[in-house]
């Protein structure tokens, strides 16, 4: 089904077609100029850039939160992070979100990361809208101080499966587990047995 909040240019195509059509009844009717005809196509170009900007979808929402746990990891910011993650997060390393923030806060005695670059590959949203099933990739690159830039390499590539859930209209992260690094297939446990 069609969804003008997701995809507004549905409207502006209508808008072109009353356009098209105001055009044609002003050179079959040329008796009197009726102006006002012009504000029909500039209404709905208007409606589809004002539902754009003020209404964020689920999908947006989304988008946005992944965009914000990549900004914190990449700027090494736990109080960003943990603005993300739900209070019940969980993975298969971190039993709760204070684990994972003391985990991550842990590793950050140094610069580590350069630049967070995140592709989203697929977003499911169940259909109750409450929960969200994503997967995207990640180009890491890290600091020429780290210590996987010294001894392994200075940019990794990490496949991620991530759950979000919805609460009180915002999407926060509930558990994000690690698929493949390198394009091999890896578990939390593998990072975190390194020494970094």
């Amino acid at each position: 089904m069609f969804d003008v909040f997701e995809n507004p240019w549905g409207i502006l195509i209508l808008a072109f077609v009353a356009l098209l059509v105001v055009l044609v009844v002003r050179a079959v009717c040329t008796g009197k100029r009726r102006l006002w005809l012009f504000l029909i196509p500039v209404l709905l170009a208007v409606l589809a850039f004002g539902l754009d900007i003020t209404v964020k979808t689920d999908l947006e929402k989304i988008r946005n939160t992944i965009k914000a746990l990549a900004e914190a990891v990449e700027e090494e910011d736990a109080d960003a992070l943990e603005k993300v993650l739900a209070e019940n997060y969980y993975d298969s390393f971190h039993r709760s979100k204070d684990a994972m923030i003391r985990n991550f806060k842990s590793r950050l005695s140094y610069p580590l990361f350069e630049k967070i670059i995140a592709s989203v590959q697929q977003i499911e949203i169940s259909p109750a809208k409450t929960s969200s099933d994503v997967k995207f990739s990640v180009r890491v690159i890290f600091t020429d101080q780290s210590f996987v830039a010294q001894n392994y390499r200075k940019m990794v590539f990490v496949r991620i499966n991530m759950k979000l859930q919805k609460q009180q209209n915002n999407w926060f992260v509930s558990q994000v587990e690690l698929v493949e690094l390198d394009w091999l297939p890896a578990k939390w446990e593998d990072v975190q047995s390194t020494p970094w």
